[in-house]
């Protein structure tokens, strides 16, 4: 399985996630599923509604679902899944992301480190085990992000 996030809104994500850094950004992500890949044609900023806890915690407005919804059936598409970020932090979903995600959406957690985007990964929910599984996720990084250093 592997989510593909189109060049131009590749650059408007690592753009979003820089941007809320040093707090948690969050958004929708829209586009179609074909077999074992899902295309990413339409990324949507988010509103985080936590107040007390920016820098480690999001809760994506439930009005940018709906208003990404809506963008996403006007085009034909539908919501894909949702991102976020975690600010000096690994792009790793946590125990609270497992606990509040959705079955049927893919998650991207992005890793920025001082305003920086280091690496993005894909996840989805294996609902009956409550845990994420990892899948493939293209573009996982920004063209002038720091080298990938994956073991081969």
């Amino acid at each position: 399985m592997t989510v593909v996030v189109e060049d131009d809104q590749a650059v408007r994500l690592w753009a979003a996630a820089s941007a809320a850094y040093p707090e948690e950004g969050c958004g929708v992500l829209v586009g179609h599923a074909d077999g074992d890949e899902t295309r990413v044609t339409l990324v949507v900023e988010g509103r985080n509604l936590v107040r007390d806890r920016r820098l480690d915690r999001y809760e994506l407005d439930p009005a940018d679902i709906l208003r990404a919804d809506r963008l996403a059936r006007e085009r034909g598409e539908e919501v894909v899944g949702f991102y976020h970020t975690h600010p000096d932090h690994p792009a790793r979903p946590s125990q609270l992301d497992t606990d509040r995600a959705w079955p049927g959406y893919h998650y991207v957690v992005i890793a920025v480190a001082g305003g920086r985007v280091e690496v993005a990964t894909a996840w989805t929910l294996d609902e009956p085990a409550r845990r994420f599984d990892a899948v493939s996720l293209h573009p996982p990084r920004p063209a002038s992000g720091p080298p990938d250093h994956t073991p081969s």
